[in-house]
């Protein structure tokens, strides 16, 4: 009886390389056709080119020294509208998740993925979502004093629970386990965890827009300005890791 090595249907070479396993002929073909396509898709891909984003990168972070240079604002102000910002994102983005409920499917011939080759590319990104969690919870314990305690205690809840979970993808980042390529949409579960996330969030959106008239000194519109260059620079930071990664973070 031979002593072969059993080939394995996966159209990641490098992992079967690195498994001690030969491809076989067709999986050399559908490996190189698919880095054919990822490469065609990373140059016909719409949107901004990374130095259009590094150049309004700059144009805004001018604007914010400008800003700095007027000192026209309150900085408590600025971070109260920045913390508001983010959990109307964050309720807006668990909403969008739950009406469309669509099947997420990733590119690829093959069933299965490494979760190395899927989380691994967007690790930059990940970094930044894990940033964002923790200064969310720190303006929330911060701001505390302005709204109830049940409001504090679920939009810490809420961004521990995301913190959490991006951690999660950070060291799947560095694994190499097999995942599906096609993700069906949610199980009971799991939606039920998502729209109690979206209702934690929206409440506490409503509560911290009814704290606004509470804040002293009240906001102005220098406090609206610079919170608005803060948030379109996280944006556009966020937009030139995901034209480099391919994927969105938020």
């Amino acid at each position: 009886m031979d002593n072969q090595i059993p080939t394995v249907p996966d159209t990641n070479v490098a992992n079967l390389l690195t498994n001690g396993t030969v491809p076989s002929k067709s999986d050399f073909v559908n490996y190189l056709n698919e880095e054919i396509s990822s490469y065609h898709s990373d140059l016909t891909r719409p949107g901004w080119t990374t130095w259009a984003i590094v150049g309004a990168i700059s144009a805004a972070i001018w604007l914010l020294l400008e800003q700095f240079e007027k000192s026209v604002f309150d900085l408590q102000n600025v971070f109260f509208l920045l913390l508001v910002v983010s959990f109307l994102m964050d309720a807006g983005i668990y909403l969008v998740a739950l009406v469309s409920r669509r099947t997420v499917e990733d590119s690829g011939s093959s069933k299965f993925r490494m979760t190395s080759a899927r989380f691994g590319q967007n690790r930059v990104g990940l970094i930044l979502l894990i940033i964002r969690w923790a200064v969310q919870i720190i303006l929330a314990v911060e701001f505390s004093f302005l709204v109830s305690w049940p409001i504090t205690l679920g939009a810490i809840v809420t961004s521990a629970l995301n913190l959490a979970g991006t951690l999660l993808l950070i060291v799947m980042s560095f694994l190499s386990s097999p995942i599906p390529r096609k993700i069906k949409p949610r199980q009971r579960g799991a939606v039920f965890t998502q729209s109690l996330l979206a209702v934690i969030a929206l409440v506490a959106l409503f509560g911290y827009l009814r704290a606004i008239p509470s804040l002293s000194p009240s906001i102005e519109v220098g406090d609206l300005r610079l919170a608005s260059l803060i948030v379109a620079i996280l944006f556009l930071i966020f937009l030139m890791v995901r034209s480099s990664s391919g994927q969105w973070i938020l």
